[in-house]
């Protein structure tokens, strides 16, 4: 990684490229001139790097940045009027900087949230994203070409390898569905992880009204806390394939199929004698570390302090 310092505005635009020191192989460069921003483009017009997190499971990457509003500045460096500039979206680009000299790809041209989810990424590719405001009139920019924000850090997908421990407890069964059952994942990848990993059995059914309560909470819960090394598997107590598919919908984390002599054995294993039950387990020896937080306090520094 080299930084190149001290390039002015006035003598680009630039092109940079590199090889090999022996000369061996070929000159990999970039396809387009780039040339800096003055001090003003750069307080005034470019975005704040976005916020990227991988999910290793899906090989997915979210994406969230921060709203930009028109301001005076803008409008003075345009030489416009503040009432006639409006942003209606952000386009977002995507490089594959595993690959040298790769180019941006712009995978939204106009996307009007603040975050969003890029599937189906190669697990083997590293990638980083940038993004820049889309104004609804243009025609007034008189052809300026908004400068794209910094690129967000590198996005890397691992391979988790799993504890002997917790590799048994799951012991015949290969995968575990995700995305509410639209998806599946091996279970190396899904539980699969740091030393410490938290892992939760969540025994609940669609026709248990407490459970129907609860399920909402633990929710929000599991979006705090997932990308921190958690992951709760749904072992179902419902009576049926659909009621246990309907329920599931609602969720977003790991379960077990419903079809599955697993789900049954683990239900048996925590010795479920009511619902909800939430079983945190010791990832490191797959045993099981606290038998029911339901109604507790859930702490996961706690939880993992104690492995």
């Amino acid at each position: 990684l080299l930084k190149k310092k001290n390039l002015r505005k006035e003598d680009g635009p630039y092109r940079f490229r590199v090889r090999d020191a022996p000369g061996i192989n070929d000159w990999i460069g970039h396809e387009l001139p780039f040339n800096v921003l003055s001090n003003e483009e750069e307080s005034v017009l470019q975005m704040s790097v976005p916020n990227v997190s991988a999910d290793d499971v899906t090989c997915s990457v979210h994406l969230e940045w921060n709203e930009i509003d028109v301001t005076p500045k803008m409008c003075d460096f345009f030489e416009i009027q503040n009432d006639d500039l409006t942003i209606k979206g952000y386009e977002i680009q995507m490089r594959i900087c595993s690959i040298g000299g790769s180019p941006w790809e712009t995978i939204a041209p106009c996307f009007s949230g603040l975050q969003v989810r890029k599937k189906n990424l190669d697990r083997k590719s590293t990638y980083h994203f940038r993004l820049r405001p889309v104004f609804e009139n243009a025609s007034l920019l008189d052809s300026y070409e908004t400068p794209f924000s910094m690129p967000s850090d590198v996005v890397v997908f691992h391979e988790h390898t799993i504890s002997p421990g917790l590799l048994r407890l799951f012991n015949g069964i290969d995968q575990l569905l995700v995305n509410g059952g639209r998806s599946s994942a091996k279970v190396e990848n899904s539980l699969g992880g740091p030393k410490g990993k938290v892992i939760l059995l969540y025994a609940s059914a669609h026709w248990c009204g407490p459970c129907r309560q609860f399920t909402p909470q633990l929710v929000q819960f599991y979006n705090r806390h997932h990308r921190k090394d958690l992951e709760i598997v749904f072992l179902s107590a419902d009576h049926d394939e659909a009621s246990f598919r309907s329920y599931y919908n609602t969720m977003p984390w790991n379960a077990i199929p419903y079809d599955s002599n697993v789900r049954e054995r683990l239900l048996s294993w925590i010795k479920v004698t009511g619902i909800p039950r939430l079983v945190v387990l010791n990832s490191n020896t797959g045993g099981i570390l606290i038998d029911n937080v339901v109604g507790k306090p859930m702490d996961v520094k706690a939880w993992r302090e104690q492995m």
